[in-house]
């Protein structure tokens, strides 16, 4: 009997959202049975049902030899993005690898979840007929980058950043997992674990890692895992034969637009307007000038976190990049060298760009602050640089 995919994947990623839904609420005292006990064991009964369901795969996977190689140039690419953003930045102590006890916790809480997270994608990916896999695909993806994050109750407490919440739980899982998603389609099982295991388990496996925030880090890691589905999908279109790429191109004409696809599309367009408009805790902004040259050069874009009016006292110190507004109603992104108080009592900081030699001339009270300058893009703000020029 034929197992209907969908019906099954719908099935498990119901019974994943009420499992993570009711860590959410589970006492403090009993998140580590959770996560060393409960969690685990869940994720190994949904695999082994699913293999049993479905049962085992004798279709030949085209090229897998070759997806295999990519995942090691994958790897590389990863390792050698690091090296030389150590080297740019300086290395930091990674506080995640302290003892081999906390190593061994991570790799079996998140390591071993990770693992049979993409046996169950893979599997139902794979077994799926071509028009259902990317619907099947959306919901695996939203339903893993949920049920694998373990660190919910951080952000409910308030003790995780906004910025690092946003790209390290939400932002960067949803690249990885999407990417991951087409992988499943093209490639091996060893390709999609390997590029999984990687990008998921390095801040927590790496002693040293650049001495950047968790945004940027978060950031960075998306970028990279983007263009290597870019380089993956490049290298298999050439091994396809001439004739088989003259077909696609002609049945693409003639395929309609699914439903799944203008809402991806729809979906898209919306965050990308929802980011520009600062309706997110991340925000865009474009460096207009060249008093931050060496941090952020001029048209570079920068990714500022949004910092609440009760926030900033206690997130604002001396060396803090941040985003504030000026007496004259203009805005800028400098560095914060001194803080002192007015004759109120009230919190002002002493601002300086790091290309500049001399403090702005006027302190900047905590109600102009905005933000914090976290990541940044080089020469993409290139046109508003122009079209300011010509005002």
């Amino acid at each position: 009997m034929k197992t209907n995919t969908l019906k099954l994947t719908i099935t498990i990623c119901t019974f994943l959202t009420i499992m993570q839904t009711a860590y959410i609420i589970t006492p403090q005292n009993l998140l580590s049975l959770y996560s060393l006990t409960i969690r685990p064991l869940i994720f190994t009964i949904i695999t082994i049902a699913i293999y049993i369901s479905i049962g085992s795969d004798q279709r030949p996977i085209p090229h897998a030899n070759l997806a295999n190689k990519i995942a090691l140039i994958f790897a590389l690419l990863f390792g050698l993005a690091l090296l030389l953003l150590a080297f740019s930045v300086g290395i930091g102590h990674n506080s995640m690898v302290t003892n081999q006890s906390i190593v061994l916790r991570n790799l079996w809480e998140r390591g071993l979840i990770i693992i049979l997270g993409d046996l169950i994608r893979y599997k139902l990916i794979k077994n799926a007929p071509n028009q259902e896999r990317r619907l099947i695909i959306i919901i695996l993806t939203l339903t893993l980058v949920f049920s694998q994050t373990s660190e919910i109750h951080r952000i409910i407490s308030g003790n995780l950043a906004a910025a690092d919440a946003f790209f390290e739980l939400i932002f960067t899982p949803l690249v990885i997992h999407s990417v991951l998603g087409y992988l499943a389609i093209k490639g091996s099982f060893l390709l999609v674990i390997s590029v999984s295991f990687l990008y998921s388990m390095t801040p927590f496996l790496m002693p040293v890692l650049p001495a950047i925030s968790l945004a940027a880090f978060s950031i960075i890691t998306s970028g990279l895992i983007f263009i290597s589905a870019i380089i993956y999908y490049a290298i298999m279109n050439t091994t396809k034969p001439h004739a088989q790429k003259i077909r696609e191109k002609r049945a693409a004409k003639y395929r309609k637009n699914s439903l799944v696809n203008k809402g991806i599309a729809t979906t898209m367009i919306c965050l990308i307007i929802i980011f520009f408009a600062g309706m997110l805790p991340i925000y865009p902004v474009v460096i207009l000038t060249e008093s931050m040259t060496g941090t952020f050069n001029r048209s570079s874009l920068v990714f500022v976190e949004k910092i609440p009016p009760d926030d900033v006292f206690y997130r604002i110190n001396e060396g803090t990049v941040i985003h504030f507004i000026s007496h004259t109603n203009i805005e800028y992104i400098h560095r914060v060298v001194d803080i002192t108080y007015d004759s109120y009592g009230e919190r002002q900081y002493i601002t300086q760009g790091d290309a500049v030699y001399v403090v702005d001339p006027f302190p900047v009270p905590q109600s102009n602050v905005k933000g914090i300058a976290h990541a940044f893009v080089p020469y993409i703000g290139y046109p508003i640089v122009f079209l300011n020029e010509r005002r």
